[in-house]
């Protein structure tokens, strides 16, 4: 059996990862409230009436994020925001009990997901598949914040790179299924 770490040996390496992994997804949860609210209707499949309460859900969202940073002094995590809009206040995050009363909590935990998993890869150098029935790679619209922080002017090779690695992954895997990962073979992989 093969895993994948990111420092075998060195406990500093191994948390400066960890740190820079939590940094991301935070800074993912938190730049949702900036995103476009059209996309996400459509991405979410939600009517457009929709669009006013969640912005507000999403807002609501970052200040969850803010709060936890300055109350606790670290980065906001998945299950932090899983307590707050996904699961019932009743349960521990590992039951996964969801909540179907909470505001836009299935939409918000799709987002989740999304950011945690796409952080994930990006973090080893791989690639993001996810299920059909959940939301693609390009709902993080993470060539719109790119462009608003830098200005299109202001990408560099490897971050037009980087991005178009990504995003591309997300086109060509979409619409393919695999019925079990236990398909691939070690060349299917490479």
């Amino acid at each position: 059996m093969e895993c994948v770490r990111f420092a075998w040996d060195n406990l500093q390496a191994l948390q400066e990862h960890i740190d820079n992994l939590s940094r991301r997804f935070h800074s993912l949860t938190l730049a949702a409230e900036t995103g476009n609210l059209t996309k996400y209707i459509q991405d979410f499949g939600l009517d457009a009436s929709t669009e006013n309460a969640l912005r507000l859900r999403l807002r609501d969202l970052t200040d969850q994020c803010i709060r936890t940073a300055r109350e606790q002094n670290r980065p906001v995590t998945r299950e932090d925001l899983y307590k707050a809009f996904v699961i019932a206040d009743d349960t521990t995050s590992p039951q996964r009990l969801y909540d179907g009363s909470k505001p836009f909590a299935a939409e918000i935990k799709q987002y989740l997901d999304l950011a945690y998993n796409a952080n994930l890869s990006d973090a080893l150098n791989g690639y993001l598949l996810t299920p059909n029935d959940t939301l693609p790679r390009v709902a993080l619209q993470e060539w719109e914040r790119a462009a608003k922080q830098t200005g299109m002017s202001g990408f560099t090779t490897s971050d037009i790179i980087r991005l178009a690695r990504t995003q591309l992954f997300s086109h060509v895997q979409a619409g393919l299924y695999l019925k079990s990962m236990r398909l691939l073979s070690l060349q299917d992989v490479l």
